[in-house]
């Protein structure tokens, strides 16, 4: 193993990915928690954490189960025990539809709060945003693109450069450097991490 894969350097964080993806994990988790509340409603008992976890991981098929037992009637159909008590699993069965799959892809936690998205996930998602240099021309470019980025910043700064020559300096060097992306009068340069990441040795 390289000096470089040994210490990993940082090249990129994609920010934006990793709020995206926690985003819509925790609305499937929220999905999951109303899916365990139309089950509790199927039952004469509270749900243990024991159930509820089985429930993400088989969904309606072990909600039958446990309502067939929970009502004493373990070989009747489910249809027939929710009748026989008032009640409807309809609401419940459309719940879990997606459940188990999710809970398969994502791996949610059964908490005091309700149904959250496991830790574990979550650094997960952050570590497969988190983007390293790969080899040794990537390891250059980049120190090279932040030493230019500090100088322009400062000769744009002390108006050496103008905001066209800004413009221009970027489109004639697209591989290294690239404009922030604050509004015009704000913006500064960076390394341009993405083109950089796509440099093979």
């Amino acid at each position: 193993m390289n000096a470089i894969a040994e210490k990993r350097e940082l090249l990129w964080v994609n920010h934006e990915g990793i709020e995206k993806t926690i985003s819509s994990y925790k609305a499937w988790a929220n999905e999951a928690g109303s899916a365990l509340d139309e089950a509790q409603k199927l039952m004469p008992e509270p749900l243990s954490k024991e159930q509820k976890e089985i429930l993400l991981e088989k969904g309606w098929s072990a909600l039958e189960g446990f309502i067939k037992d929970a009502y004493g009637f373990p070989k009747a159909t489910v249809e027939w025990v929710l009748d026989s008590q008032g009640l409807n699993g309809g609401a419940a069965k459309i719940a879990f539809l997606h459940v188990p799959a999710r809970h398969a892809a994502v791996g949610f936690s059964v908490t005091n709060e309700g149904v959250q998205v496991s830790p574990e996930t979550v650094q997960k998602v952050k570590n497969s945003h988190h983007h390293y240099v790969r080899n040794k021309m990537q390891s250059k470019a980049l120190k090279t693109a932040k030493e230019m980025c500090d100088t322009l910043n400062d000769a744009f700064k002390d108006g050496t450069i103008s905001t066209a020559d800004r413009t221009r300096l970027v489109n004639a060097l697209p591989k290294l450097i690239k404009l922030s992306s604050a509004s015009r009068t704000k913006q500064v340069f960076e390394p341009a991490v993405r083109k950089i990441g796509q440099i093979t040795a």
